[in-house]
């Protein structure tokens, strides 16, 4: 169901080689800026969240973070 899962932190050199490969032309932006404006409190996400709050994010999102590669 899916050729290839592109993480948010590579995204656009991930979508100028698909988009190369398709052959669609891209000038390397999506010409948004997503989530910047909604976004006040600009911390890393490691000292928001408590411990019990990532230990329930680590479980509930244990196969996600597995597969991609990511940790806490």
């Amino acid at each position: 169901m899916v050729d290839k899962v592109v993480k948010y932190e590579s995204l656009m050199s991930e979508l100028g080689a698909i988009f190369q490969e398709l052959g669609i032309a891209f000038e390397g932006s999506l010409g948004v800026r997503a989530k910047s404006e909604y976004r006040k409190d600009k911390r890393p996400y490691q000292d928001v969240f408590s411990n019990q709050q990532r230990e329930v994010i680590e479980k509930a999102f244990a196969k996600e973070l597995e597969m991609h590669g990511y940790t806490f």
